[in-house]
């Protein structure tokens, strides 16, 4: 009979199917089985062994959303949504190890607690799908932060190198008003002389 007492190492995949489509090989109604007093001490440290277990990488599956807050690189997203991967294959082969071992031992008690594993085991895929998006806007959250930045960074460098071309234009522009200055004399003494002639061509 299996057990659940070694399950929290990693698991090899199985091809069985989900916990919910688990079925009997008959299809013929199976009479439902009394357990010994020793059978049934048995099946409950199986049980126990199994959620004991599943439990264990549940837990690690809980701890990976506060790690995703905490990220700040993409390298550390990566690790986390590999890390989600190999933990809820472990769960569901773990999982349908357990269902397994409930309907072979078909008794009241093993039905029963298939019927919660199922439905706790379909809200558990649930919410493990849901944290993949959650890992992935994370991941698109840091590319966006770093596209921005690289585009102000090419901004700021595009301002200051306009800011140097202007200064360096404002420095010349004294040196060419000098050179107007420079001319302002001769300019006068051109228009001086030239008065003079048509002063002399008058009184002639």
């Amino acid at each position: 009979m299996s057990t659940g007492d070694d399950e929290a190492k990693p698991v090899v995949k199985e091809t069985s199917e989900s916990v919910d489509n688990t079925k009997s090989e008959s299809d013929k109604p199976r009479r439902t089985r009394t357990l010994t007093p020793k059978a049934q001490e048995n099946y409950e440290d199986e049980v126990s062994a199994f959620h004991n277990n599943l439990d264990k990488i549940w837990r690690k599956i809980e701890d990976i959303p506060d790690e995703v807050d905490k990220a700040k690189d993409i390298g550390t997203l990566r690790d986390l949504e590999n890390q989600l991967q190999d933990l809820s294959e472990q769960y569901r082969v773990l999982s349908n190890r357990f269902s397994k071992y409930l309907d072979e031992v078909n008794t009241q008690d093993s039905q029963d607690e298939f019927g919660r594993f199922s439905f706790e085991y379909r809200r558990s895929k649930t919410i493990i799908r849901s944290m993949r998006p959650v890992i992935k806007n994370a991941r698109l959250d840091i590319l966006e932060a770093i596209s921005n930045a690289a585009t102000d960074d090419s901004a700021s460098v595009i301002s200051t190198t306009k800011r140097k071309s202007d200064a360096g234009q404002i420095q010349q522009q004294p040196s060419q008003v000098v050179d107007d200055l420079d001319i302002i004399p001769d300019r006068l003494q051109e228009t001086a002389n030239y008065v003079r002639n048509q002063q002399s061509f008058s009184n002639s």
